[in-house]
């Protein structure tokens, strides 16, 4: 998400655009959490990864799209 064009910092903004949604006191914990682990920096306009080469292997991002669909059947169910 921080690498969205129209991304903005702002916990609300953020905390909106997630499914399935999420309280924005999780979201701006979650921020500090991220800052203090060192995984995230401020920047003028936002924030950016600390190191953009950390990513998640084909294994879990498969997982988490079969996740996503269950949840999907589940909502249309």
């Amino acid at each position: 998400m921080l690498n969205l064009k129209e991304f903005r910092r702002a916990p609300e903004w953020i905390a909106r655009r997630l499914n399935p949604s999420v309280e924005t006191r999780e979201v701006a914990e979650s921020l500090k959490l991220l800052l203090a682990a060192g995984l995230i920096k401020r920047t003028a306009n936002g924030y950016q990864p600390v190191d953009p080469d950390i990513t998640t292997d084909d294994e879990i991002r498969s997982f988490l799209v079969k996740s996503y669909h269950a949840q999907l059947l589940k909502l249309a169910a």
